[in-house]
């Protein structure tokens, strides 16, 4: 959890879903076989995703877990973000 006033660190909150991904398969008896037929991707991309060598893009993670039944709602800490203007970008000469 985040403490007041301090930014959420987006790799941790990534480690916190990608265990209870894995913890959620493990209770329900799955195979990674079977949550990879059930979130139409490819094995060893799950394989990927659970050990933490890669991340999915973000269809991916919906449907994996949704597989698993896991409802994932974004939240943004809006309160504690910063305000910054963007960067202008140059294109040509």
């Amino acid at each position: 959890m985040t403490s007041q006033g301090a930014a959420t660190n987006p790799m941790s909150a990534w480690s916190r879903l990608r265990t209870l991904l894995v913890r959620r398969r493990l209770q329900l008896g799955l195979r990674q076989e079977d949550v990879a037929r059930m979130g139409a991707f490819g094995l060893r991309s799950l394989e990927r995703w659970e050990n933490g060598d890669s991340e999915p893009g973000a269809f991916a993670m919906f449907r994996w877990c949704s597989a698993l039944g896991v409802i994932l709602t974004p939240s943004i800490d809006t309160i504690n973000a910063p305000v910054t203007d963007p960067t202008p970008i140059t294109v040509g000469g």
